[in-house]
């Protein structure tokens, strides 16, 4: 592993890059939870996934994944240098 991190350093990287500073403390816990929620999720789905599917499967998912959120990402306004990766 390259680097180590956690879903805490990656909330902190989104908020920054999503949320306006101004956000009000209610908007502020409702996106972290709905963070959260997708991180718990997706960790979920790749535990399920790793247990059904061959490691070829796996990895041509983990890359169908990664490209669907790239073209999501691209959508939104987030700066390139703010986006997590």
């Amino acid at each position: 592993m390259k680097k180590k991190f956690t879903i805490a350093q990656l909330w902190e990287t989104y908020k920054k890059g999503v949320l306006p500073a101004d956000a009000l403390e209610t908007q502020i816990n409702e996106c972290k939870l709905a963070f959260y929620g997708g991180a718990q999720v997706m960790l979920v789905t790749f535990t399920e996934v790793a247990e059904i599917v061959s490691e070829d499967e796996g990895c041509q998912l983990l890359n169908d994944l990664h490209q669907e959120m790239n073209q999501f990402v691209a959508c939104l306004s987030i700066p390139t240098s703010d986006r997590v990766q």
